[in-house]
């Protein structure tokens, strides 16, 4: 038998359930019982505590009564601590731009699979990149999951619902030649350095704006990234890799090496020549008074060096694609180019880059110069 632990009149109750060995509280609201199930008895006492605490504050509707947007909205809620600042600000804005007026308003009992599937289709037929319309499948299916595990739903009705994107959809990356003519433009540009050192690297544009010399050893010739800085709400904002494999020690060129040197020994002669009007920060990339580039300022700079040098404007995510592409081709196994971009698995490396990997793949660290040749 459970093992209860009894709580006062409408306080709902936490016990132990042997046949799953996990901890389940209930509460009953108006007939409708509310109830879930955590690792340990702590995490069940704590989510009651917070669901009692909502109830009695009017926060909590009966289970019958919950809409699609109530549900999603308790998700992101129970989320919101353990998720970084730019990844809370993006699920906001899709929760805000696309779920809410979509799906918003359907009872969440009565969502079927047809509902999320045509809300899939709705947004591919609205042109909206596989990127966007997976972040939203994630948002969804955890909203469904929490509703399951607190008996809301009997099931989950994304279950069976997959989603592939696109037959075809390819992201946009620089031929050899042209990533080779954009080099050209811009390697003496103070201004557009961290978009060649993006290109040379493969490193996100968060990973390079936030990084600092402290974080380089030129001797060695390797870097280390711990730290990104990213858009939250229109605000630069320094944050932790974007996951653990993120938190990465990376190995440069010969040349890569070279272009730092060039780079350090312009922002000393930039630094000494403003003077008083110089800020120091220790970012390795900066604007022309040695301040922290903000994130999104650096986009207008993408496009007029792209149009500089002729070829086609891509993102500055673009430089990352290019730069794997550009790996390869030269036969650099995925294991080895998975680690370099940091990515959590080899799977997701496969899943973004799959039409890239048509050859069997070889090495590490290869200069720009090579790649391009």
């Amino acid at each position: 038998m459970p093992r209860k632990a009894k709580r006062g009149n409408g306080r709902g109750t936490v016990y132990f359930e042997k046949k799953n060995g996990k901890w389940r509280w209930q509460y009953v609201i108006e007939g409708e019982r509310l109830s879930g199930y955590c690792a340990t008895k702590t995490q069940a006492e704590r989510e009651l505590a917070k669901v009692v605490a909502d109830r009695e504050r009017g926060l909590i509707k009966r289970p019958d009564q919950l809409t699609v947007a109530d549900a999603v909205g308790e998700w992101l809620e129970a989320r919101r601590r353990e998720l970084k600042p730019k990844t809370l600000a993006g699920y906001e804005h899709l929760i805000s731009k696309h779920l809410k007026p979509r799906l918003g308003s359907i009872r969440l009992q009565d969502l079927s699979v047809r509902d999320v599937a045509r809300f899939q289709e709705a947004l591919e037929d609205d042109g909206y990149a596989t990127s966007t319309i997976k972040h939203l499948r994630v948002i969804l299916n955890g909203t469904l999951d929490r509703a399951v595990m607190h008996e809301v739903l009997a099931r989950n009705p994304m279950d069976r619902l997959g989603y592939k994107g696109r037959p075809g959809e390819k992201r946009a990356v620089w031929t050899p030649e042209e990533a080779a003519a954009f080099v050209r433009v811009t390697r003496e540009d103070y201004g557009t350095a961290a978009l060649v050192f993006a290109l040379m690297t493969g490193m996100r544009r968060g990973e390079v704006l936030g990084l600092k010399w402290d974080d380089l050893d030129l001797t060695k010739g390797t870097l280390r990234i711990n730290r990104s800085l990213v858009t939250v709400n229109g605000a630069a904002t320094v944050s932790t890799p974007k996951t653990e494999s993120s938190k990465r020690l990376l190995s440069l060129s010969p040349d890569t090496l070279a272009f730092l040197k060039e780079h350090r020994n312009r922002q000393v002669n930039l630094a000494l020549s403003k003077a008083g009007d110089w800020r120091e920060t220790g970012h390795v990339f900066t604007t022309s008074c040695g301040e922290a580039w903000h994130p999104d300022s650096v986009r207008t700079l993408m496009h007029k060096a792209c149009r500089k040098a002729g070829i086609p404007v891509i993102t500055i995510h673009g430089l990352r694609h290019t730069h794997t592409s550009l790996m390869a081709r030269r036969g650099i196994p995925v294991e080895v180019i998975s680690k370099r971009l940091g990515h959590a698995k080899i799977s997701t490396t496969m899943d973004v880059y799959r039409h890239l990997y048509e050859d069997e793949l070889q090495s590490g660290a290869v200069d720009l110069l090579e790649l391009t040749a």
